[in-house]
């Protein structure tokens, strides 16, 4: 990333948006799925239950989602979906996969350079999230990454709508005292970052995954 040229291209921009996971922080983990395993093996112990307990989750969440009448969940809603385990083993179970996620959040080095810098141009930015988790513990994952100084931290769930329709986008704006400049967005995800923000009549910068020619690569042999 040639973050002197980004600067040029963002002059004419008075607001500037970045999507959170995989775009400024990223997980020490190979897939997301994988917290949930780890969060397994802390509350469980074995790798069978473990195991078990990772494909549990991720239905729990298929579950609440189908509930939902927005489609957005909270992590308290995906845990009050999940079957087979006591509430108290619920409870823990949850609280692992929260200190997992906080454990292995790790700065997307270029993009932050990218953030900071645009933060010293006295630029205001905001970040928006597809996510389920809450944007106060969102807000210290950042905290803990080297990253602060936005105007807010906007997720799905807590408004009730996504990046890839383009409306979480919009209420973003809402948010922003109904802000009616020009705002620059950038994101990993073509369908909710690039996309969605063109369907909220926002500017979007594409930022290619970590390790996208590789997983590319994967994909072709």
């Amino acid at each position: 990333m040639n973050i002197s040229k980004e600067l040029k291209k963002l002059e004419r921009f008075d607001l500037v948006s970045f999507d959170v996971f995989d775009t400024l922080i990223v997980r020490s983990v190979p897939l997301p799925k994988d917290i949930f395993l780890l969060a397994g093996q802390s509350v469980l112990g074995s790798l069978d239950e473990s195991t078990q307990f990772q494909s549990a989750r991720i239905l729990a969440e298929c579950e609440a989602r189908n509930k939902s009448q927005t489609g957005e969940v909270s992590i308290d809603e995906i845990y009050s979906s999940l079957e087979g385990y006591p509430i108290d083993v619920r409870d823990n179970l949850k609280e692992a996969e929260l200190r997992a996620e906080m454990e292995s959040c790790r700065p997307r080095e270029e993009v932050v350079a990218l953030f900071n810098n645009v933060k010293d141009k006295g630029k205001d930015i905001v970040l928006i999230s597809d996510m389920y988790l809450s944007s106060p513990f969102i807000g210290r994952m950042l905290s803990k990454c080297g990253i602060d100084g936005m105007k807010g931290v906007f997720v799905s769930n807590e408004l009730g709508c996504d990046k890839r329709s383009g409306r979480l986008f919009s209420e973003v704006r809402k948010k922003m005292s109904n802000f009616k400049g020009k705002q620059l967005h950038y994101g990993d995800s073509f369908k909710a970052d690039y996309l969605g923000a063109l369907k909220a009549g926002i500017k979007p910068r594409f930022i290619f995954k970590r390790n996208f020619l590789r997983m590319l690569w994967k994909k072709i042999i």
